[in-house]
């Protein structure tokens, strides 16, 4: 997984404008402060699904200014979509940026917060992202009374960065081998704001998408494993059917009869069969795909061995017949309530299972 930077915006007033090219999955941070006329410093304000970075970063003087950071990952519809923050009474400046990961982000986990407003020289401070995982984005933000911020260093170099008047926000990503960020500002004047963190950014789980199949396929077969794990069967059950359905559809076979599969092994992992029976089962019907049947008597087969399974045989028997269903194709399965016949036109041959599901009977 790798993160870049997308995008920006900026304002003045209490609300502010997302860019247009924010896509769901992306990741926003949005840096704000706001100053009031001395009647004690503007309330924080956290926009609606927007999640606040943490305390050590939202930081006032106790009188009119105040400091805040939030985040949130985007969500379809946010683009260009209008977002309300802190109101200062004598100032707001507010500045966003957006970061793209390979694959929708699933989680944001703020680290190693510090921050200070002072009248005088703030200390210096460091986010120890050497010991974060990556990918994650090293961000800090610098501000001043009047926009008057002298002494700013950002150490490693910053990837880039946004000003605005009062606040300037900095930013680096590390998608490996993250280094740990120095920052300092010196003393403007009054009300000198330093901020910094990190973020780790972890993704959401792509695996059908990176087979390279269809992209109709994948959500088929993304729906179809849905369905599987809704049985509640057990992680290891569920793991073999996700990978035996990828298998399928990677032979590219007809929708339809990829979905007659999908449904049979399904029923049969839903029985509660063996893992060894049923990994042996998966096997059988693939490799009957892969003779190039007609599609009818493929999947009529395919049914027929998962019937096989399904009737609890004994692990040998099993094997057995699901080879002979291997080599012989055509088939005609009838079950009755006191025994089983598979015939075999090809080689003339009917097998009579009974009750107890032995066979009683070959010719």
């Amino acid at each position: 997984m790798a993160l870049t930077f997308q995008s920006s915006a900026t304002s003045t007033a209490d609300t502010i404008t997302l860019p247009s090219d924010v896509q769901a999955g992306d990741v926003m941070v949005l840096c704000q402060r706001a100053q009031t006329n001395f009647g004690g410093p503007p309330s924080d304000v956290t926009p609606t699904g927007w999640t606040d970075v943490g305390a050590a970063v939202n930081v006032d003087d106790g009188a009119a200014i105040r400091v805040s950071h939030k985040y949130k990952i985007a969500e379809a519809g946010d683009a260009s979509s209008s977002v309300t923050g802190m109101d200062g009474a004598n100032g707001d400046w507010k500045i966003v940026f957006v970061f793209r990961p390979d694959n929708a982000a699933d989680s944001v986990a703020p680290q190693d917060l510090a921050g200070e407003i002072t009248d005088g020289d703030p200390a210096s401070q460091t986010a120890n992202a050497s010991v974060g995982t990556e990918p994650l984005i090293v961000l800090a933000s610098f501000g001043e009374r009047g926009g008057n911020q002298t002494g700013i260093s950002f150490s490693p170099a910053e990837d880039g960065s946004v000003a605005n008047t009062d606040i300037d926000f900095y930013r680096k990503i590390y998608n490996s081998s993250a280094a740990d960020v120095t920052v300092d500002l010196g003393d403007g004047g009054n009300d000198n704001s330093l901020c910094s963190f990190y973020l780790e950014v972890t993704e959401s789980s792509a695996i059908t998408m990176n087979v390279g199949i269809p992209s109709e396929t994948d959500s088929a077969l993304a729906a179809t494993h849905s369905k599987q794990v809704g049985l509640g069967l057990p992680s290891e059950t569920d793991s073999a059917l996700s990978v035996a359905l990828g298998r399928v559809i990677n032979l590219g076979l007809p929708s339809e009869t990829d979905s007659v599969f999908s449904l049979t092994h399904s029923k049969a992992m839903s029985v509660g069969i063996p893992t060894e029976t049923a990994s042996a089962l998966a096997t059988t019907i693939e490799k009957i795909y892969n003779l190039g049947l007609p599609s009818e008597t493929a999947s009529a087969l395919a049914v027929s061995t998962a019937k096989l399974y399904s009737l609890g045989l004994p692990s040998e028997t099993s094997t057995a017949l699901a080879l002979i269903l291997e080599e012989i194709v055509p088939i005609l399965l009838t079950l009755d309530p006191e025994r089983l016949i598979l015939t075999l036109p090809e080689e003339r041959t009917t097998l009579t299972l009974d009750e107890e599901r032995t066979i009683i009977k070959v010719k």
